[in-house]
């Protein structure tokens, strides 16, 4: 039979096995409050970065508004300038307000083809467009970055994602709507 009897030499292996136990959940414990911490930090750097790019949003949108007041304001004059030098005959019929929604009618897309999976939607009208969205109900499973919201000033584009994945085929078009233009507006992919 065996003697379960604890002799001298057994305290010491037994005290360092609990040293090393506890010291392991220790660090174990340390790991984890390490992760929690970085999982915080992370959530409040998102935060940061949201509230950083709203304040820039904020800051374009402001600066778009005044692009558009300063360019109604100078087509505006350029219409007075333009119906004083018509003959009085010509000039009744023509009002300021049918001159800028002739202006606003001129805005149109562009979508060009940037490598195998990338498109860039162009705004190639001659003005800034705001709240820019691309419906995303018929384009395939594999998308990033479609504009959503978006602010897009004359001759600039957006660069987007998009590739056939899971049975989903790339559209002919896609559909486009943004501030003042609540209607989509179909605009074709090159092929």
């Amino acid at each position: 039979m065996m003697n379960l009897a604890v002799e001298a030499g057994d305290w010491g292996t037994w005290s360092a096995s609990f040293v090393a136990i506890a010291a392991l959940l220790y660090s174990l414990y340390q790991g984890w409050q390490q992760r929690r911490d970085q999982l915080r930090a992370n959530e409040l750097q998102a935060e940061a970065s949201q509230l950083q790019q709203r304040e820039v949003e904020a800051a374009e949108r402001r600066a778009l508004a005044m692009e558009e007041t300063l360019a109604r304001l100078v087509a505006r004059a350029e219409l007075a300038a333009d119906v004083v030098s018509i003959p009085g005959s010509e000039a009744q019929g023509l009002v300021p307000a049918e001159a800028e929604s002739r202006h606003e009618l001129g805005s149109t897309w562009a979508v060009e083809r940037r490598g195998k999976h990338g498109y860039v939607l162009r705004n190639v009208s001659d003005r800034s467009l705001t709240g820019v969205h691309v419906n995303t109900s018929n384009l395939p499973p594999v998308t990033r970055n479609v504009p959503e919201g978006a602010v897009v000033r004359a001759g600039e584009s957006i660069q987007f994602l998009m590739a056939p994945a899971w049975g989903g085929p790339v559209p002919d078009e896609i559909w486009v709507s943004w501030d003042g233009q609540d209607q989509e507006v179909a605009v074709r992919l090159p092929t």
